[in-house]
């Protein structure tokens, strides 16, 4: 089964061990806190993670380390209607996490659990609570009810409340190493090992995001945008006709590509022709630009391209057209010299 997909996970992914066996031994111990803030990198599984805990604990019947499956709680959990269980989410469509959302929220967690035990909330991401919808929270945090488990999960952490932040038990998750990333993708993908990695560095190192481009295919797509980004060198389409069919491209992935490709272009400036690069298919285009472009005007790049990528990643509307224009534009500069 597609890890991204299908019934609620019931255990966490290989690299999430140690954070497992932490809260399972406080569980176990009767010290479960009341409130955790899983926090870190995306595309890690932070919410499958909170989903399987919330597994866990509404198990009637655990295996050690591990929920047992079978009871009428794991049933009801992986069919997707435990009542104990509420995801808090922005509504469809929606960035915001809405007041009355959380109000709805802290009316479940007033009342007794209808199978006995815990009653848990999830809210992901965390950071999409705007201010009313925190400040709301913020009683339930500082009242736990008896039994109430709440599981913060973000990848922007300095974009929530300081007061939330301080309420909760810290659960930091990190990237996997590489090797235990590549294992893992090897028994889901049928690509090869190269382009696996390959598709671990387009991920930044994320397992999920990475088994993500491999079921789309992204690396086909990606090939086709380097090949539009390549008529522009060779002044077979303008910047302004690429840009209009890029227009539907998701901006933060693509402006992450265009940055990896002026750090390698950077490295064999810096590095020589036989470099490392994280895009090695990449080399020949990176290698002739490397001998035209000015270092100077390849760091300004650099820096304009986060700057888009942050403002692309937050709550500001873009125009997308005039975005990709600039951005080629300044890539055609590149080669000018």
């Amino acid at each position: 089964m597609n890890p991204l997909h299908g019934e609620p996970r019931l255990h966490p992914y290989p690299w999430q061990a140690d954070q497992w066996q932490r809260l399972c031994a406080q569980h176990q111990e009767g010290r479960l806190s009341h409130a955790y803030l899983l926090k870190g990198a995306p595309g890690v599984g932070k919410f499958a993670f909170a989903s399987a805990f919330a597994g866990y604990v509404l198990c009637e019947q655990p295996e050690g380390d591990a929920a047992c499956g079978g009871c009428k709680s794991c049933h009801l959990f992986r069919s997707g209607g435990h009542p104990d269980l509420r995801i808090l989410q922005p509504e469809e469509g929606g960035r915001v996490i809405k007041v009355d959302q959380v109000r709805a929220l802290i009316e479940f967690a007033s009342k007794t659990a209808q199978q006995g035990g815990y009653r848990v909330i999830i809210i992901n991401p965390a950071e999409a609570m705007n201010s009313n919808s925190a400040n709301a929270l913020l009683k339930s945090l500082e009242e736990p009810g008896a039994q109430t488990l709440i599981l913060l999960v973000t990848a922007r952490q300095g974009a929530m409340l300081a007061t939330i932040n301080s309420r909760c038990q810290q659960l930091p998750f990190t990237l996997p190493q590489r090797q235990q990333s590549l294992d893992w993708l090897a028994g889901l993908s049928n690509e090869e090992s190269d382009q696996l990695e390959l598709l671990l560095v387009l991920a930044d190192g994320q397992p999920l995001t990475a088994l993500q481009f491999a079921n789309e295919q992204m690396l086909k797509e990606r090939a086709r945008l380097i090949e539009e980004i390549g008529s522009i060198t060779k002044g077979k389409h303008s910047p302004i006709e690429i840009a209009q069919r890029w227009k539907d491209q998701d901006l933060p992935r693509l402006l992450g590509w265009v940055s990896g490709w002026v750090a390698d272009i950077l490295r064999l400036q810096q590095g020589g022709e036989e470099t490392p690069l994280n895009n090695p298919d990449l080399r020949a285009m990176a290698t002739y630009i490397a001998k035209k472009a000015n270092t100077r005007s390849l760091f300004e790049l650099q820096q304009w391209i986060n700057e888009q990528r942050a403002l692309c990643q937050g709550a500001g509307n873009l125009n997308r057209q005039l975005l990709l224009e600039d951005l080629l534009i300044r890539w055609l500069h590149l080669t000018l010299g």
